[in-house]
């Protein structure tokens, strides 16, 4: 199945070159453009990549994620990438969070994940949750 690329253009956060180099098929839409492309999300797979600089981004991720397409997925692009935003756009149902400005194989590399249902989240945020795994489950072990 072939997945779809679309970087939602919404006020100031447009896709970086290098997302341009990561994804050369991929489409820059406005919320309009993408929603009329993700009424045929029943049949097509896509990934849709949000630019964390505009600060509607996270109704834009409902908006995007509405529509309830196991297809549709979605990841959070931050230039300046943060925990707790992290953690807020994986609450709000994102399937990735990263830097906007990734190297393009890395970006492909999210990507990659994402379309085939996986997760992705940055090094640091991951040691997090790790560390407090390791603190919770043993706990709950002796429960």
């Amino acid at each position: 199945m072939m997945v779809r690329h679309y970087h939602l253009l919404s006020a100031g956060s447009g896709p970086t070159a290098r997302w341009h180099e990561a994804f050369p098929e991929g489409e820059t839409l406005d919320p309009a453009s993408l929603a009329a492309r993700l009424k045929d999300a029943q049949r097509m797979q896509c990934v849709v990549w949000i630019g964390a600089s505009d600060r509607q981004w996270p109704e834009q991720l409902r908006r995007v994620l509405g529509g309830g397409s196991p297809l549709v997925r979605a990841v959070v692009l931050s230039s300046q990438p943060q925990e707790r935003e992290a953690i807020q756009a994986f609450r709000a149902g994102a399937s990735g969070y990263g830097h906007s400005h990734g190297l393009p194989a890395l970006l492909r590399d999210v990507g990659q994940v994402v379309e085939r249902g996986g997760l992705w989240l940055g090094p640091g945020l991951m040691q997090r949750l790790l560390s407090a795994a390791s603190v919770v489950l043993p706990a709950a072990q002796h429960v």
